[in-house]
């Protein structure tokens, strides 16, 4: 199903392993625009809290609430993924 993507959006809400972080990895192995939202960048394992700086499709958003998540897709509008 991930193959299928053209954009992924994860949400990983706590500093605790989790399957999304294999999915982080498979999207990052296929080169999927990606938007990560945690609350904090470093609630992200070490190699992920600046793969954004290393990989330009992977974007990171910090977040305090799910309606700064709402937000920010919002204000983004249809470049959300661009």
């Amino acid at each position: 199903e991930l193959k299928t993507r053209e954009y992924m959006l994860f949400i990983y809400p706590a500093k605790v392993p989790s399957s999304v972080l294999a999915e982080i990895g498979y999207g990052i192995a296929l080169s999927k625009q990606m938007v990560i939202f945690a609350q904090k960048k470093s609630d992200l394992p070490y190699v992920l809290s600046r793969i954004d700086n290393a990989v330009p499709s992977v974007r990171i958003y910090e977040y305090a609430t799910f309606d700064d998540i709402i937000r920010i897709v919002d204000s983004n509008d249809t470049a959300f993924f661009d």
